[in-house]
């Protein structure tokens, strides 16, 4: 993917599916929004789509996961780069392709 926003738009729709069908966007206040995403809110809207999963045997894997990525929380898509921004969104699909 070429285009960085891309990324906070698939990570939108992943977390919207994690939350279920009925959630829109703008959904928890903004927080699962692909512009809150880019501009900071990434950790945080994971951690919100992953919670829906947290007590199905999976607590490891999602701690494991968001401590390797907390010291993005706050901070925007230009700021991490698109190299650290793909990684993470692809380590995210493959968590989430675990806990679905």
């Amino acid at each position: 993917m070429s285009n960085i926003h891309q990324f906070p738009i698939y990570i939108e729709h992943t977390v919207r599916q994690l939350l279920g069908e009925n959630i829109q966007r703008y959904a928890l206040g903004g927080m699962v929004d692909a512009d809150f995403i880019e501009a900071g809110g990434m950790v945080t809207t994971m951690a919100i789509g992953l919670s829906t999963r947290y007590w199905y045997d999976h607590k490891e894997i999602i701690d494991r996961f968001l401590e390797s990525i907390i010291e993005l929380n706050g901070k925007g898509f230009e700021e991490i780069g698109v190299k650290r921004i793909e990684q993470v969104y692809n380590e995210f699909q493959q968590l989430v392709d675990v806990v679905m």
